[in-house]
């Protein structure tokens, strides 16, 4: 799903149903142990490796998957983000 959903769905309190239900239940249940996360939404451009990740995942069955670390492409875009590598995103404000 998009991040910027996630994010939205993650933050969320009054307990809406959808098909992600369940796996939302357990983020927040994570969410509300004794620790301080804090959830923001990244632009694709500055996180290239979850972008990637994200991309493949879609062509994938439900459930867990682990990319191994040797992955050449998965590699290229881990050095991207290390370094910093990004690309100009004009972004409208939706609000």
């Amino acid at each position: 799903m998009d991040s910027k959903c996630a994010v939205q769905l993650l933050l969320r309190r009054d307990g809406d149903v959808n098909r992600h239900s369940a796996v939302l239940r357990r983020f927040q249940a994570l969410l509300s142990r004794d620790w301080q996360v804090v959830i923001s939404h990244i632009y694709r451009e500055g996180n290239y490796c979850a972008d990637y990740i994200a991309s493949r995942g879609h062509s994938m069955s439900f459930g867990l998957h682990e990319f191994p670390i040797t992955d050449p492409s998965l590699c290229n875009w881990i050095l991207y983000d290390v370094q910093g590598i990004s690309e100009p995103r004009l972004v409208v404000n939706e609000s």
